[in-house]
């Protein structure tokens, strides 16, 4: 498996476009091989691919919410298929309401048949609010009905599922993983929070998934994005065997 890293982890130091294109330079330091966007700050699509190919990284994923979604769904998928990033995903969707379901739906049905014509699949990144049941079942459910999944196993865990073996129960509908992890429904660096990451990683393998995205979430008073990512991704190749 690859590693890329969700670049929302650099967010105390991406603040525009010059600052996004250094923690890129930043993630290819430390070895990652791949990215996954958190706003491309109004970069141009050639810009960014052309920096891309530079560092040597590769663009794997980007998170849109599903306001963007619903409202920027051409333009999202015109610059990433510029870039050739594989997946759209959406990063974050209410599901509290029958109509936040349905808008959804509508959702991630139009953006997973729209980017299919460019080859690019569309993934749905989970919290823990998913998982907590409407009329009797839980949203991530049916979500995985409509789209791709990208199991953000920290929020597995947190929401009481046992991420590991949801890996496995949708191994079908698994497109990307986020390592991540945390404690008390906050986040840490990987390897210094409560999360069984190496039973993840199994199951990952087992099901062959091949990008696995870390994502650092440690609080942002206690954050410095380099320090963080630099740990994290030391635990993931000599602990994790990534």
């Amino acid at each position: 498996m690859k590693k890329a890293i969700q670049m929302w982890s650099f967010r105390d130091r991406v603040k525009d476009g010059e600052s996004l294109l250094e923690a890129l330079a930043i993630a290819a330091r430390i070895g990652y091989e791949g990215v996954e966007f958190a706003g491309t700050f109004g970069v141009p699509a050639e810009e960014m691919k052309e920096a891309l190919k530079k560092l040597g990284l590769v663009s794997v994923s980007c998170h849109e919410g599903v306001d963007r979604l619903d409202e920027h769904l051409d333009e999202i998928v015109e610059y990433h298929h510029i870039l050739g990033t594989p997946y759209i995903g959406c990063s974050y969707s209410p599901t509290g309401s029958r109509e936040d379901m349905e808008r959804l739906e509508r959702v991630m049905k139009t953006a997973t048949e729209r980017a299919a014509k460019y080859g690019i699949k569309v993934v749905y990144h989970n919290h823990a609010h998913e998982f907590e049941p409407l009329d009797g079942v839980r949203p991530i459910d049916e979500i995985a009905k409509w789209c791709l999944l990208e199991p953000d196993t920290y929020w597995v865990f947190h929401a009481g599922d046992n991420p590991p073996e949801f890996l496995r129960r949708y191994r079908s509908r698994i497109g990307l993983i986020h390592l991540k992890d945390g404690v008390d429904g906050k986040g840490t660096s990987i390897g210094d929070g409560a999360n069984d990451l190496k039973s993840i990683v199994e199951a990952a393998k087992d099901i062959g998934v091949e990008w696995v995205i870390a994502e650092i979430e440690n609080a942002a008073e206690d954050a410095e994005s380099v320090r963080d990512a630099e740990n994290s991704f030391a635990y993931m190749t000599e602990k994790l065997g990534l």
